[in-house]
């Protein structure tokens, strides 16, 4: 006792320690971030006049350098030519007329006409080459811009390729020279001496401790454990309480111990009492939106996992029949949706199977009527091959080793269910589950004294 609670002390004071240094990394982080975002010092009156012509031309320098500089030159060179253009046919219109004024005004004024006329022609046909030539100056100046930038993104392509390679090249050297776990393991527990130094050895081999083993341990428990009471938390919102239940489900598909952690830390009373609640608000008219499908997943996982069905043949919910009426409820309310028949009938199979034929169950699932919802959902599931497979299952589950529940299964003719079902789908196969009911499955309900089935 003395050791545990050293352990506990040691591991208390490891993980104060831990916290210390975590909190001292996260204020060192702060700092530096504000370090960061500060703004900067404002220079003096006397730095910031001096540094004006230089920013200024810095300025001008990377317009000039830039895409843009073509199109400000050509932008110049057009007024400039327009100006010099249109000024010197206004003077030599001036002219034309002070020289032609002793003659006809009108054949003066016409000669004025085409004069203007003809300069303008000139002016704008060499405008037009102007901006012809000006244009395919652009346009290579573009292209040539657009080839260097695919140059430089194949060169930083292949550079990124070349650094992959030769990390994929130096991971296989070093893998080819290191020994694999297994032979490195089995030269330690060969050059180490029997007993607990040899087990000691293999296990500094492998990595592994018992205390990590353990604290492993601890932790998936804690983790499940808090997983379990969101989804039992009621002032959790129903779709969040739902993601939980689909948290458990991928948890417990994992295998190993989580189904039993999920087991004992509550999960079959979670998913029953979520299944029960969805029924009940569908029965008010409230009907809880998503409905809980994730819950009934993580109560057929559970279920039918071989690690926790010792601990669920136990279980006060399963015996007692609990899982059993709220399932059953489930199916009822969900007549012809094929998703949750399956899942629902395996379910409701397992509980069956792990109730036991001396608790009761079996009967009081056929007296609340459980074999008309079977008869009724083959039709309504258009005799689908797994809800098949399922009313198959739970029909013969009910039977087996039950005496009580085989005659009651007779007189509503249950064998006449199962024998369609097995000629509809002839690949259908229970792998010698029900071996032991070839007897009952020829028998017939017994005829009416009018000659009719009863």
């Amino acid at each position: 006792m003395d050791d545990m609670d050293a352990k506990a002390a040691e591991e208390d004071a490891e993980l104060e320690a831990a916290k210390a240094e975590l909190a001292e990394k996260l204020r060192l982080r702060r700092e530096l971030l504000a370090r960061k975002d500060a703004p900067p010092k404002r220079a003096s009156l006397l730095m910031t006049l001096l540094g004006a012509p230089f920013r200024v031309l810095a300025a001008v320098y990377a317009m000039c350098t830039t895409a843009n500089a073509v199109l400000l030159t050509a932008l110049g060179s057009f007024i400039s030519v327009s100006h010099g253009a249109y000024t010197y046919a206004y003077k030599k219109f001036e002219r034309d007329f002070e020289r032609d004024g002793e003659d006809d005004d009108g054949a003066s004024v016409a000669s004025d006409e085409q004069k203007v006329r003809r300069a303008f022609d000139v002016v704008a046909e060499s405008v037009g080459e102007w901006i012809a030539k000006l244009k395919k100056s652009y346009q290579a100046a573009s292209e040539k811009a657009k080839a260097s930038s695919a140059a430089a993104k194949a060169r930083s392509e292949a550079k990124a390729e070349a650094r992959r390679e030769e990390a994929a090249k130096k991971k296989l050297a070093e893998k080819k020279k290191a020994p694999p776990p297994a032979a490195a393991a089995a030269a330690a527990a060969a050059a180490a001496p029997s007993g607990r130094a040899a087990r000691a050895a293999t296990r500094a081999a492998l990595g592994t401790t018992v205390s990590g083993v353990l604290d492993a341990h601890g932790v998936r428990k804690r983790c499940i454990t808090a997983m379990v009471n969101m989804t039992l938390d009621l002032r959790i919102e129903w779709r969040r309480r739902l993601r939980s239940f689909a948290g458990l489900v991928r948890v417990a598909a994992k295998g190993s111990s989580r189904p039993y952690l999920i087991v004992d830390a509550g999960g079959v009373e979670a998913a029953t009492d979520a299944l029960d609640a969805w029924v009940k608000s569908k029965a008010r008219g409230e009907v809880l939106q998503p409905g809980p499908d994730s819950a009934l997943q993580l109560l057929r996982i559970l279920l039918n996992v071989p690690s926790a069905q010792k601990a669920l043949a136990l279980h006060e919910t399963i015996r007692g029949g609990e899982a059993a009426m709220i399932l059953l409820d489930v199916l009822a309310e969900t007549p012809g949706v094929l998703p949750v028949q399956k899942g629902g009938l395996n379910a409701l199979w397992a509980v069956i199977r792990l109730a036991g034929p001396r608790s009761g169950v079996s009967e009081r699932l056929i007296k609340r009527g459980l074999f008309e919802h079977l008869e009724d959902e083959w039709e309504d599931s258009f005799e689908d091959e797994g809800v098949a497979h399922g009313i198959g299952g739970v029909i013969m589950q009910l039977a087996l080793g039950n005496r009580a529940a085989q005659a009651q299964l007779t007189n509503v003719g249950a064998q006449a269910l199962v024998a369609k079902i097995l000629a509809k789908h002839h690949g259908l196969s229970y792998k010698g589950k029900f071996a032991d009911l070839k007897t009952w499955l020829r028998e017939r309900r017994p005829e009416s004294r009018d000659g009719g089935d009863r």
